[in-house]
């Protein structure tokens, strides 16, 4: 596995545990941030209108367009989900593992989740090539006669 391949599997499965651990703690997605940060800055806006009806107009009006325009997973669950499923595992039996898990509870556990993606994590790391502190250089540098 190249750097940049590894690299790239480490990312991504970043995003898939960051996805789980905020599935368990509750937090708002991304979606639902886009949608209050919508709302909140039109309410912000609007206060030079001096009229609550206009006011709650503008926001209400923002909050319906940052909902349906925003193309962000609506939930914490969904994203994990769909990070799941366009990952490509290294290790394809543990990934397998994990599916028949969730097909057996009828639903994508944050803990099955975070268990595996700290094994997957494991067989990454473990295709890191290690430096070598030099050893063989004179070796490769050792001029050799042309063979026939």
């Amino acid at each position: 596995m190249d750097k940049k391949f590894i690299e790239e599997k480490l990312n991504l499965l970043g995003s898939i545990q960051a996805a789980a651990v905020n599935v368990r703690e509750g937090e708002f997605s991304q979606h639902t941030q886009v949608v209050l940060a919508a709302v909140i800055v039109s309410g912000i806006v609007s206060v030079p209108l001096q009229s609550l009806v206009w006011s709650l107009i503008i926001c209400t009006l923002a909050f319906f367009l940052a909902f349906k325009m925003c193309k962000l997973p609506k939930s914490w669950g969904e994203a994990m989900d769909n990070r799941l499923t366009d990952y490509e595992p290294v290790d394809f039996l543990a990934y397998a593992k994990l599916q028949e898990q969730t097909k057996e509870c009828g639903e994508l556990g944050f803990s099955a989740v975070l268990k595996w993606a700290a094994h997957e994590e494991m067989v990454i790391r473990a295709n890191i090539p290690k430096p070598t502190d030099g050893v063989g250089q004179r070796f490769m540098r050792k001029e050799l006669p042309q063979v026939r």
